[in-house]
């Protein structure tokens, strides 16, 4: 699935990505977190990459990780890059995105 975000994020998570998960009320309060600096005069960049981040970081396989970025980029009106998601998930994937699809050109 080509220029597919959340497959492209499932292909490069490991299964047991964590030691410890989150449960459903912990993920809706991220997921709250995340609507709430979407939704901030001043988008903070930043501040969404930790909660993607802490949210990455609780899943424990790349099939969890496909179906959060696509409830995350369905379910919000927010303007998230894709670079924000790659960083977050690992902060060279986009670099290796990049020269992935350089050297298909």
């Amino acid at each position: 699935e080509v220029g597919d975000l959340a497959t492209l994020l499932m292909t490069y998570a490991e299964d047991g990505l964590s030691a410890e998960s989150l449960n459903l009320i912990q993920v809706n309060r991220l997921l709250d977190e995340l609507a709430q600096v979407g939704e901030a005069e001043s988008f903070d960049r930043s501040q969404a990459a930790e909660i993607l981040g802490r949210l990455y970081r609780s899943l424990s396989s790349g099939l969890e990780v496909k179906w959060l970025t696509r409830i995350i980029l369905k379910q919000t009106q927010l303007d998230l890059q894709p670079r924000l998601f790659m960083d977050a998930f690992h902060r060279s994937l986009f670099r290796l995105y990049n020269l992935r699809n350089n050297l298909r050109e």
